[in-house]
């Protein structure tokens, strides 16, 4: 018998292991342990077939994977039987995993959701990959191009009955040449809470949000994907993950659909500063590798809530370095002078005792970074935004500094006349260490730099905008920072050329703790295709983890600058040059850029689709404080080609959750910690679908 023939018969057992297996569970024939053995013997039977499929390809040493065969440039017809096997082989393993991980924590009701995954991920390949399906099942070694030509029909039809809710229950069977299939499965996912549609751009008749902003609306049609990371998950240098949502960019060319429902990709996420809720540390900071799997989940509800169908699995980690090569540090910088290296401005800088933690060592001295903002160079470097400088920064593929963009004077932290990187963070092996004055007198103030970072599609202009407004013109307090200044840089030359400098001014939203109106600070934004940017504007102090759970303002809302908008390079540029007034109300004959509210997070009926919720009990299903990063991928990978004025994207969206955690690890794995707040927040993404 062929592999092929083999792993039709192996498709055959598992859908009856299935359909017996549902309906003894679905009847009360048996318990939950049960039900998870007797499906264990698919994923293992599967993978049996990919090992021997193995052995027909010329190099069996290497890796059976999707695109490997095409890529060591096999035949056709071996690819595509490779190809086929790999993919029936990881649907069962995923659904598998889905169903043994998710079912026992959650109660009975989630053996639904499992369940129909695991069917699901099948069928989507049936349906998506006839032509490989009927390869594998129906192909010999030779002649697979007839064959495929013949069955095609028939696939397709055995496709469409299987994403299609049975009429009846009366059962119906297709004949494949001298195979007969019986057909089942559409009985099983009538029983499950809802069925699989048959493709991923149907049109969105809801729309949840909607706003038009320099002349474009745009629509925001609903919460597609939940994913999670724990919160002790650790990297490759035994640190913990924690802080990713500062800023993310998810490299163009990864991004792709492998399914009608699943689509797949790089992303890179840019931690903070580290652990820092008892004081800064000298964690290197770092650029985490991630490779996202988003399975769309059609007609969840409250009612059905799906869940977590965003997969992240953690790929690899780039610390970043000083010009030198040497470490850099997410200590605080020092309340006076600076790191000098030839070609660079005044670099922030920390001078540490011991080791940087609190224990023994020789001390030092190193660059400090907070970094915030993230975007992928054409050339594969890293640009980065900060906010001790605050600066923007260019590091190699590699890690390394290569460039400083230092802004404007006026935006510079000076304390006594005198250039001050510091935030007033003490280390944390000395806490009671104060800045006089706390606040610098101008420029950024603390902890509110050059959050937001993003680069034109074509990677020639270059966009960063500070959190709030700086000191002199409406900051620190809350309810006066509105103002915040948006710059512009040339960088298709590959040295940055400052061009132009606008005011956004931010939203407002009412603190029911304080009983008053203050500014939502701005955490991202993202340049779209329109020539419009996202930005992303919220409330503090409200979610898991924190002694308000219920946020009331967490936007990804919409900036538009216009003809009219005024450009402020030149004109307010100098030390202590203001915009505005010290209560931030800007000056006549200035113009900011157009602000429309747009998208928000904290929609109940969205949330509820994947058990989300915004205020109320204190659980891993509630809404993390912060949300600040952007990343923007087509729903139709082809769209551009097909030229359609209305274009759909998913809007990629991870949290900050200040490392948060009762199993914590920093330097390199041997210093440990438990945060004081008891809590272990998860690093949570949200996948929202817009439409322009």
């Amino acid at each position: 018998m062929s592999q092929a023939k083999k792993a039709l018969d192996t498709v055959i057992k598992t859908m009856k292991m299935l359909d017996d297996a549902i309906i003894k569970f679905c009847c009360g024939g048996y318990c939950m342990t049960t039900l998870i053995n007797d499906l264990a013997g698919p994923e293992k039977q599967m993978k049996e077939v990919v090992d021997q499929v193995r052995l027909l390809k010329p190099d069996s040493n290497q890796e059976t994977s999707a695109d490997g065969a095409i890529e060591r440039g096999e035949p056709d017809e071996m690819n595509e039987l490779v190809r086929a096997t790999f993919y029936l082989y990881k649907a069962l393993e995923t659904g598998f995993l889905d169903l043994r991980d998710n079912v026992e924590p959650k109660g009975n009701h989630y053996v639904f959701f499992a369940l129909k995954g695991f069917l699901v991920e099948v069928v989507q390949f049936i349906k998506f990959k006839p032509a490989l399906f009927v390869t594998t099942v129906m192909g010999e070694e030779t002649g697979t191009r007839e064959k495929h030509n013949k069955h095609a029909p028939l696939l397709e039809e055995l496709a469409a009955d299987l994403v299609t809710p049975a009429a009846s229950l009366q059962l119906s069977s297709i004949q494949l040449s001298s195979f007969y299939i019986p057909m089942k499965l559409p009985i099983l996912l009538t029983a499950l809470p809802w069925t699989a549609a048959a493709a991923t751009l149907r049109s969105k008749s809801n729309v949840v949000n909607q706003t038009t902003c320099g002349g474009t609306t745009y629509a925001y049609t609903g919460l597609e994907g939940y994913g999670f990371i724990p919160s002790n998950a650790t990297d490759k240098y035994g640190d913990t993950i924690g802080g990713i949502g500062s800023s993310i960019a998810i490299k163009p060319d990864s991004w792709r659909r492998t399914a009608p429902n699943t689509y797949s990709g790089i992303v890179y996420a840019l931690p903070d500063r580290g652990w820092n809720t008892n004081g800064t540390l000298n964690f290197q900071p770092r650029i985490h590798k991630i490779a996202l799997t988003l399975t769309l989940t059609h007609n969840a509800s409250a009612q059905h809530p799906s869940p977590p169908n965003l997969h992240l699995k953690y790929l690899d980690t780039i610390l970043l370095t000083g010009p030198d090569g040497l470490p850099t540090t997410g200590l605080d910088a020092d309340v006076t002078g600076a790191a000098s290296y030839p070609g660079y401005p005044p670099l922030p800088a920390a001078t540490y005792v011991g080791d940087g933690f609190g224990g023994a060592g020789p001390g030092g001295k190193r660059i400090s970074l907070d970094p915030e903002g993230l975007a992928i160079d054409n050339d594969g470097s890293f640009w980065v935004s900060d906010e001790y400088g605050p600066y923007v920064y260019k590091f190699s593929p590699e890690g390394k500094m290569i460039l400083a963009i230092q802004p404007p004077e006026a935006i510079l932290p000076r304390r006594n006349g005198t250039l001050s990187f510091s935030a007033a963070s003490p280390p944390v092996y000395n806490p009671e260490l104060t800045i006089n004055p706390e606040d610098p007198q101008s420029g950024r103030n603390n902890n509110q730099g050059l959050e937001a970072l993003t680069i034109s599609p074509d990677g020639k202009t270059l966009y960063t905008m500070m959190q709030s407004a700086l000191n002199q013109e409406g900051g620190p307090k809350k309810k006066n920072r509105q103002p915040a200044r948006l710059l512009e840089y040339d960088i298709a030359s590959g040295t940055p050329v400052y061009r132009h400098e606008y005011v956004v001014l931010l939203p407002k939203y009412e603190d029911y703790t304080q009983n008053e109106s203050v500014v939502a600070s701005q955490s991202e934004m993202h340049m779209l295709p329109s020539g419009d940017f996202l930005v992303l504007s919220r409330d503090s102090g409200f979610g898991h983890g924190q002694d308000e759970t219920r946020s009331v303002y967490r936007h990804a809302d919409v900036v538009a600058i216009g003809n009219s908008t005024t450009d402020l390079k030149g004109t307010f540029d100098g030390v202590g040059a203001s915009v505005a007034s010290s209560k931030g109300v800007l000056k006549d004959g200035i113009t900011p850029v157009e602000y429309c509210e747009f998208l928000d997070y904290n929609v109940e009926s969205e949330l509820a689709k994947f058990g989300l919720h915004n205020g109320g009990a204190q659980d891993a299903w509630l809404l993390n404080e912060k949300w600040e990063s952007f990343a923007l991928v087509p729903v139709d990978t082809d769209q551009q080609k097909r030229g359609s004025a209305k274009k759909e994207y998913f809007l990629f969206s991870f949290s900050d959750n200040d490392f948060m955690t009762q199993d914590g690890h920093m330097d390199f794995g041997r210093y440990k910690y438990a945060d004081e707040s008891g809590y272990n927040i998860d690093n949570q993404v949200l996948v929202f679908r817009v439409e322009f």
